[in-house]
């Protein structure tokens, strides 16, 4: 059986596929990979979306905070912390219909 955190990156992808629609993918990283890369990586409507999943009892690490902060300032795309399907939607969401607002 896969752990807490797998079997919520899981449904979180789950949701955004059948909420939103788009892209996306869990993140495996290794020992020649970049560290800090966030566990779910996706795209919808050309927007890029990055989250780090952490169940109601973890916490990120300074490298995992780093590397949000870096994607968030870079303009590249939207990177979040997240703990359930609900919030990962609707951060999608919001980045949507903002974009629509602006565009």
């Amino acid at each position: 059986m896969s752990n807490p955190e797998t079997r919520l990156q899981q449904s979180i992808i789950r949701h955004l596929q059948s909420e939103v629609g788009g892209w996306w993918v869990k993140y495996h990283g290794s020992a020649i990979t970049r560290a800090g890369i966030p566990d779910i990586l996706g795209g919808c409507e050309g927007l890029f979306f990055a989250f780090e999943v952490k169940t109601s009892t973890g916490k990120t690490t300074k490298i995992q905070d780093y590397t949000l902060k870096e994607l968030n300032d870079s303009g590249a795309g939207v990177a979040r912390v997240v703990d359930n399907p609900k919030d990962a939607v609707a951060i999608v969401h919001t980045a949507l219909t903002n974009r629509r607002q602006h565009d």
